[in-house]
């Protein structure tokens, strides 16, 4: 798929979190944004926003080479500032076992964030970029 400019954007996932969105549990994700980045220029300018690297609002990405998503919101925030309905959108464990306790999937987000990143990546408060998303199918 490519963006707006060209450019052709995949993305990958963990095959736990791919599953998730095969399951419908996932719909949102959050990419650590380059820390070269001005990101108060971005969130003060939404005409900067064009610049997370993962694509624009209506680009069509495809996910570990064979689904496409469709983006239908980019924003940057600190890796804290997880609301935790956004955190049930990461399509964390809680949900798969009928729990619908939002503090419990945000603990879970929290979890998953330093099994990726590593110890202490929770802790360190990042900017990074939200990503949700809705799966149009797989690619043909």
């Amino acid at each position: 798929m490519k963006n707006q400019t060209g450019m052709k954007l995949a993305i990958k996932f963990t095959e736990q979190l791919f599953q998730a969105i095969e399951d419908g549990y996932k719909t949102q994700t959050r990419r650590l944004v380059d820390p070269e980045i001005a990101i108060g220029e971005v969130i003060s300018d939404a005409s900067k926003a064009a610049i997370c690297p993962y694509g624009q609002v209506g680009d069509v990405i495809l996910a570990n080479s064979v689904m496409l998503l469709e983006i239908t919101q980019v924003k940057a925030e600190r890796l804290n500032d997880i609301s935790e309905e956004d955190a049930k959108h990461e399509g964390v464990q809680c949900l798969y076992l009928g729990i619908d306790d939002a503090e419990l999937c945000k603990a879970q987000f929290a979890d998953l964030w330093e099994e990726i990143y590593g110890t202490d990546a929770w802790d360190s408060n990042p900017w990074v970029w939200v990503i949700t998303f809705k799966v149009l199918g797989h690619e043909n």
